[in-house]
Formats: C-alpha cells, structure tokens, sequence
C-alpha cells in the first residue's frame, strides 16, 4: 500500500502519485488536506477598498461608501485604521456604520508522500514496509527456486568451482525434480544478488536446509559448520541462523525455516550468502539448500501518523483554527480492507464519527478543534485477495 498525506485549506486538493508495490498486490496514497478558514471584518459593499493605518495624513471616506478593514494579526487582532472626524464647531447627530465579516482563506498544506514521513519519529509503523513511493503491505517479493537447469541461478556468485556447486541429487533438494545449491569439503560459499530493502520496516527470510550424509554427500564432521547469513550496509556478514556439523544427518529430513530479518539487513545493499566455515577436502562434508525467498508481511498491519494541529508538540504545526479537508488516493485489491480513523494525539482515543472510515474524501472540519488541538490519523490495511495499504 502507499500513501500521500497532504494538509491544506479549501482550495484546490493536490493529487497523491500510485505507488507501484514492490509485489504488486496494493498501493495506497495518502493525501490529507487541511483547510481553516478565519474572518476579517468589512463594510458591506460591493467594490471595497482597502483602509490602511491612519498616518500623519487622513483619508477620507466618501458617503455611503464601502471599505475593507483588514486587522492583520490573529487571534485577538486590533486595528486603529477607522476613525471618525468631526470638524470643529459640527455636533454629530446621526451615522449609520454596518460591519460584515469577510471569509479570508487559509493555505496549509501537508504532503506525506515518501519515506520521511512513514519514518519519521513521532510515527508508528506495525507491519507495514515504507519507502519513498509510498506506504505498503506486500506478500512475497523475492524468489528463487535455485532451479536454472544445472546452471548458476540468475545473479548468484559463489566462491569458487569445486567447493560450491549446484546439485543434482534427489537427495539434496526441496523436492522431486531441478536443483539446488551445495557446498562441501572447505570454506565457501554462495551468494544471492543484490536487493535493496532500502526504507523496509518489516522482513523475512525464508530457505530450506539439509546436511549431507553417506549416500547423500558426505556428513560434516563436529566444528565444520554451515552459516545463513546477510550482508549488512558496512559490508559485514552477520549471522542469521547456524547449522552445527556432526549432528545425525542421515536420519534427518531436510527443513524450511522462516527468519525475520533485523533493522539492520534494511537498506539499499542487501544480499544473502550461504556460507560454509571448514572441511575435509571435495569429497565430504555436503550442506544443501534450496527455495530462498525474501518476505514482507501480509495479513495486516497499521500506520500512525505524526501528530498535525495548532496545540503545542505537534510535529506537523498550523495555525488554530478548524481543520480542513482529508484526501486520499487507493489501490486497493479486491477481497482487501483499508479504512482509518483520527484520534486524538496524546491518548490515541478515536474521534467521534471518524472512526474506521473508508471513504477517500472527508471533511474535518466537524471535529471540535478548541477541544482536539492535536490530532493523528491511524491508517488500517488487512489483506484478502490482495494487500491493501
């Protein structure tokens, strides 16, 4: 899913931009516009002209004319630019003054629309991924069978030759027929391509695992052991999971195991590497492994905004006043669920009648800003067919 958060006044709504999903199940945009509209007072008229502060010099108004007054400060605004003049030895025995208020539109407007905002401090991600094309819930995104009809899969890289191979024995794959990938004998390895998880909050690897034995290879022996591993943004390998060698490898089955990944496998320079730290030579000491997957979560999840309003700690400032108008753009698959809800900023408790609502155009102007002076909006997706965001 991905979203767009715009705050602004009445006028125009900018439009949000789709978010092309990194799996392509949903994209949700988020624009939120808020407007606040403040009033000046005016005479009534039709062509009014402005009345500025009285100087040294007055300026007189004709009868039965209209001017605009404009008080230039808010709230509690004066202004000393109307006076009335009677001229020496004149009594003043009759006026007629009306005073109408006229509506002066306020523009504050909010983008939330890239990865600075999905992850900015005072927001709170729960299994959703963010990145600069918007806010997303997405099933699989990276798969590889390890099956390239006895070549090197797409973009992987190995050691070398003799130490890490690709296999063909029934025995050492996650199924009936292809290949997968092994190493043996010595320090080696294989290596995944390059997958940028760049502006990711959530993740898991996924991958399938065996250690050889007589008739399958050969069995590790005790200290020649077998290490799933991703690269971090140093460069560094760091340790996901770890198979010890001399365990009873040929009364065990082959095993898929499902890995979330840490905070720090997120950025633009991911890779998995399948890595193999001793050995007797190539005739022993096999590890096996097949169907890799990277995963961001599905099912459901939700996103809180940063706090937006007039009152003191919002982290997105405006002007008191009313709140405007929220807009939002929506992909959504079918058979999935997005709706939201504004609440308020310190405890979370929901706005009355602006709870789990789906439509994608609302006015806020209904929520008492003078009891509500900060606000949030919490974002809920839940998939079915697809992932909303």
């Amino acid at each position: 899913m991905t979203g767009l958060h715009h705050i602004q006044g009445y006028p125009d709504i900018p439009k949000g931009m789709d978010e092309p999903s990194r799996c392509g199940i949903i994209s949700l945009l988020i624009v939120s516009l808020f407007t606040v509209v403040t009033f000046q007072p005016f005479f009534s008229a039709t062509s009014p002209h402005p009345l500025d502060e009285i100087g040294n010099t007055s300026s007189f108004s004709a009868e039965n004319s209209t001017q605009l007054l404009t008080i230039t400060s808010y709230p509690d605004g004066v202004s000393s630019a109307l006076k009335l003049e009677v001229p020496a030895g004149e009594a003043l025995t009759d006026i007629d003054l009306r005073l109408q208020p006229e509506m002066l539109p306020r523009n504050e407007i909010y983008s939330w629309s890239n990865e600075q905002v999905w992850n900015h401090s005072d927001a709170t991600p729960e299994l959703v991924n963010y990145n600069n094309t918007g806010l997303t819930l997405a099933g699989t995104d990276v798969n590889w069978d390890l099956n390239n009809n006895g070549a090197v899969p797409t973009g992987w890289t190995r050691s070398d030759v003799s130490f890490a191979i690709i296999n063909s024995l029934t025995c050492g794959r996650n199924g009936s027929t292809g290949h997968s990938l092994n190493t043996r004998g010595g320090s080696s390895w294989w290596m995944s391509p390059t997958v940028d998880m760049s502006g990711l909050a959530q993740g898991q690897a996924s991958y399938w695992v065996r250690q050889g034995y007589g008739g399958c290879g050969e069995e590790p022996d005790s200290g020649e052991n077998f290490y799933v591993q991703y690269r971090t943004a140093s460069n560094s390998w760091t340790t996901l999971r770890s198979f010890s060698g001399a365990t009873a490898g040929a009364s065990a089955s082959g095993v898929s195991y499902t890995t979330t990944l840490p905070s720090a496998a997120f950025h633009g320079n991911f890779a998995l590497r399948f890595y193999q730290n001793l050995g007797s030579g190539t005739c022993c000491d096999y590890w096996f492994f097949d169907d890799v997957s990277l995963t961001q979560p599905g099912g459901q999840g939700n996103w809180t905004s940063p706090s937006f309003g007039w009152g003191n700690g919002a982290s997105y400032s405006m002007m008191e006043g009313g709140y405007g108008l929220l807009s939002m753009e929506v992909e959504k698959p079918e058979g999935s669920n997005f709706n939201w809800t504004v609440v308020d900023a310190t405890t979370l408790a929901p706005i009355e009648g602006f709870e789990a609502r789906e439509e994608l155009f609302a006015d806020l102007g209904q929520i008492d800003w003078v009891r509500y002076p900060i606000l949030r909006l919490i974002i809920r997706m839940e998939s079915g067919g697809g992932v909303p965001i």
